[in-house]
């Protein structure tokens, strides 16, 4: 089933940030029981927690390196004479 223009373009932009709540809310989901469950003999897999997993790790990573942007760096350097 393919899914129409008109909603992908209602869909709403997260920031990394959210991201980060929306999968942690997944894995916790995960690990309540709502990974999968079956109804009148048919089974249903709604999430992998190894790729939430990665996930959480990738928007984490976003989230940090944007934080750490524009941030003043220090560089060390060691000069020496000739």
């Amino acid at each position: 089933m393919a899914i129409s223009t008109s909603t992908i373009d209602g869909l709403p932009d997260y920031t990394d940030a959210q991201m980060v709540k929306l999968v942690k809310h997944a894995i916790s989901q995960v690990l309540g029981g709502a990974q999968s469950y079956s109804i009148n003999g048919r089974s249903y897999t709604g999430a992998d927690l190894d790729k939430l997993k990665k996930m959480l790790t990738f928007y984490e990573d976003r989230v940090e390196a944007a934080g750490n942007a524009g941030g003043s760096n220090i560089v060390l350097a060691e000069l020496t004479g000739p």
